[in-house]
């Protein structure tokens, strides 16, 4: 008890409070977290006190009672504040005034990639990636970050193709959008963008569960109407022109672009042509349509180079108009034209005897192509939805070939004439009807007409030309023709249902018919006619999801073929036919595919010939042995990519395995030998590819 008094006495002597408001001079209001300090002397070297001043300015401090001492009050934004006497019992007024203190220079470091990715939408800022030599749209894209152009204007992203360019949002390039933005100035860029999952507004489109990417090109504000007309000209009188137009308003828009030039370089790309023209799969959504592209097809996509005079030509136009809202009109054309001459001479010497030989083999390749389509889409509500695809193309081919070859003791001459003329009219149409808020009811249905006729004549020594017209010093003159008109009708009856999150489940029942009569005169010198037909029937379910970190793609399909032809009267056959794509989105930088399909179709009336038929100068088709009418293909496919935008880093690896029965065609060539290759069940193909690429910049330097 003694201590705790003397403890409390010693306490109460020790102790004195100082009572005090801090406010700012200016306009007297309260200055609120101030800190207050207290020192022994003026020197400010031992702290005795502090305290932290309240919301309304007020402060306490417990002090020794041996001395005064001084206080400095601080506050951010204040002068300090120094009170060095200071009277007993008596409340301090502390008004403090506002400090102007001049920073030195700051600077702020940062790195600006020029990419925002929003959702499904990468967005470039051009101006961030330019090096002021760029001269066409084709330079401004090239040096964006994972995109990537061709020579035709091909565009790809992160290692996968681009589906469709847009103008400002807006379907102007379905056609020629290559030759386009080779040629088109790169002023006018002022922004682009890449969507992921692009869908063209149509109701269609929105019951879809195809991923479709698309390239938007904005161009600068007031550009109503550009284009640019670009040539050159070189040694051995080579020359390249490219004219282009682009012109727009409210209603009506039109891309025109032409490329030219006799150095065998491409003109056009076979992925737009596909897309354009041969989109009839965009309407029949189970794609029962096939494709396969004939030699005059593949002379205006992929023209030989390294010849003697080769001129290729090509001109594209685009339409759209839009009278309404509920209504548009797209309208592509597309005119080819090109010649190529081939031309080489050997001559050889044997120096050791007098024997020497002369060889010229020449050949004059024509082919004029025009095609033409015009899409029409009439959405009245939001619940109903017709469109109508219509195309028509039209072609002439012609090949002639001349060699020569003449030596020591006999001199051989021979000719090849082909020529081929190919007319098509397609008409497809859909119609989609919503029920209720995720439910689509859908009818497509398509007719095709094709007429193609060929002729071919030959003058040769070959052993292969079996043919009863002999001409004097063992010469064989071959000659024939086939005309094939064909007509295919496919329909589609089906229920698409949305779920949450995206989910989509898809039911349809289609019908195919496809009949072709054959009139050929072949090598008993008389005309053989013959008609092929086969039809398709299939049910098809399938679910999809594509949004998310999965998405996915399941399919399955029953399928059921007929053929009938000849020989093979009256054969079915039944295939389960799954497809599956999974589709792992890691990060707008870092995305897994992975796919797989089996598919059955019946084989080309080609296979089924009981007669031989001349493919060139001295190659030869026998008859077929093969049993099954039948194609069966199943393919695998696996894609991987990585995109670092901040680095320019860009790692994407391709695997592909696909195995093929039914495909092989009997032939026999001669090129000094003798060979035949035959397959008595149709033949069994296997590919399998493998690619990575890796790239990894320094600004824009690969």
């Amino acid at each position: 008890m003694l201590c705790s008094l003397a403890l409390c006495s010693i306490s109460v002597y020790a102790q004195r409070q100082i009572v005090g408001f801090v406010c700012d001079d200016a306009n007297s209001s309260p200055i609120h977290g101030a800190t207050v300090i207290q020192y022994q002397d003026s020197t400010r070297v031992k702290m005795l006190a502090y305290a932290i001043t309240n919301k309304n300015g007020f402060f306490r401090l417990s002090s020794p009672n041996d001395g005064i001492g001084s206080i400095v009050v601080r506050y951010t934004g204040y002068e300090d504040l120094v009170v060095n006497s200071i009277a007993e019992n008596d409340t301090l007024h502390l008004r403090m005034d506002k400090s102007s203190i001049q920073l030195g220079e700051v600077i702020v470091k940062g790195r600006y990639s020029g990419i925002k990715v929003k959702g499904d939408c990468i967005v470039f800022d051009v101006n961030h990636f330019k090096t002021g030599t760029e001269e066409n749209v084709s330079d401004v894209l090239n040096s964006l970050p994972g995109v990537s152009v061709s020579g035709t204007g091909k565009i790809s992203y992160a290692g996968r193709d681009i589906n469709k360019v847009l103008v400002n949002g807006q379907e102007m390039m379905d056609v020629g959008s290559g030759m386009m933005i080779n040629g088109l100035s790169s002023d006018i860029v002022s922004g682009v963008q890449i969507l992921n999952n692009w869908k063209d507004g149509s109701i269609q489109e929105e019951y879809n569960d195809r991923n479709r990417t698309a390239l938007n090109i904005e161009t600068k504000k007031g550009t109503r109407t550009v284009g640019s007309v670009e040539g050159s000209s070189g040694i051995l009188n080579k020359y390249e022109l490219k004219p282009t137009l682009m012109a727009s308003n409210e209603k009506f828009s039109l891309t025109a672009a032409g490329s030219s030039n006799n150095y065998g370089g491409e003109v056009f790309s076979i992925e737009e042509y596909m897309s354009s023209f041969v989109d009839l799969s965009s309407i029949l959504n189970d794609g029962m349509g096939m494709l396969t592209l004939s030699e005059s097809e593949r002379l205006m996509l992929t023209p030989p180079q390294n010849v003697n005079k080769s001129r290729n030509s090509a001109i594209a136009i685009n339409g759209v108009y839009r009278p309404s809202e509920t209504l548009t009109i797209k309208s592509s054309v597309l005119l080819n034209s090109s010649k190529l001459n081939s031309l080489e001479d050997n001559s050889n010497y044997y120096f050791m005897s007098d024997f020497s030989s002369f060889e010229r083999d020449a050949q004059v390749t024509t082919n004029n192509m025009l095609s033409a389509n015009v899409n029409v889409r009439w959405k009245p509500s939001k619940r109903f939805e017709l469109t109508s695809f219509t195309m028509g193309s039209y072609n002439d081919y012609g090949k002639s070939h001349d060699m020569e070859v003449s030596t020591f003791t006999y001199n051989l001459k021979a000719y090849q004439d082909r020529t081929q003329r190919k007319k098509q009219m397609s008409e497809a149409l859909a119609a989609n009807l919503r029920v209720g808020s995720n439910g689509l009811i859908f009818a497509n249905a398509s007719f095709t007409a094709n007429s193609a006729k060929s002729d071919i004549g030959i003058l040769s020594d070959s052993m292969l030309i079996q043919t009863k017209h002999i001409l004097s010093g063992g010469f064989y003159e071959y000659g024939t023709y086939r005309e094939v008109p064909s007509y295919s009708f496919n329909n589609e009856l089906g229920y698409s249902h949305r779920f949450s999150k995206k989910r989509m489940l898809r039911l349809s029942v289609a019908y195919g018919n496809e009949r072709e009569d054959v009139d050929s005169h072949g090598i008993a010198d008389e005309v053989l006619q013959d008609k092929y037909i086969s039809s398709r029937y299939s049910i098809s379910a399938r679910f999809s999801k594509q949004t998310g970190v999965l998405r996915y793609n399941i399919g399955n399909s029953v399928v059921w073929s007929h053929c009938k032809y000849a020989a093979h009267n009256g054969k079915t056959k039944a295939e389960w036919c799954p497809d599956m794509m999974l589709h792992l989105v890691f990060s707008p930088k870092q995305e897994l595919r992975l796919a797989g399909q089996r598919s059955v179709s019946a084989a080309s009336y080609e296979r089924f010939l009981t007669y031989g038929m001349p493919l060139d100068y001295n190659s030869y088709r026998a008859a077929s042995l093969m049993e099954s009418p039948f194609v069966t293909k199943e393919q695998l496919l696996l894609h991987y990519r990585i995109l670092e935008q901040y680095y320019n880093f860009l790692l994407f690896v391709n695997a592909s395995y696909s195995r093929e029965k039914g495909s092989g065609m009997d032939k026999v060539s001669q090129d000094g030998i003798l060979s035949t290759h035959t397959y008595v069940d149709g033949g069994n193909t296997k590919n399998m590819a493998l690619s990575a690429t890796v790239r990894k910049g320094l600004g824009n330097m690969p």
